[in-house]
């Protein structure tokens, strides 16, 4: 998933509205149900999520003791 994928890059600085409409949700509302949805959580969470992952201290890529989804979602990337 595309949206996904955006809310994932660090050098994304987009709002999470701003991303939904450039992979072409035709509203935010319908870009978070779908997401929410499918991986569990809101797009918001899920990049705040990553972005405390992100300033957790330890090797870069570390996931060890985070939520299964996100130690699942860094497998696969």
């Amino acid at each position: 998933m595309r949206f996904k994928a955006l809310l994932w890059n660090p050098r994304e600085t987009r709002s999470v509205s701003e991303l939904a409409f450039a992979v072409g949700f035709a509203s935010d509302s319908h870009a978070s149900r779908a997401f929410r949805q499918t991986f569990g959580l809101s797009p918001g969470r899920y990049r705040k999520e990553l972005q405390v992952r992100a300033d957790a201290p330890g090797p870069p890529g570390q996931l060890d003791g985070a939520p299964p989804f996100f130690s699942w979602v860094s497998a696969l990337i």
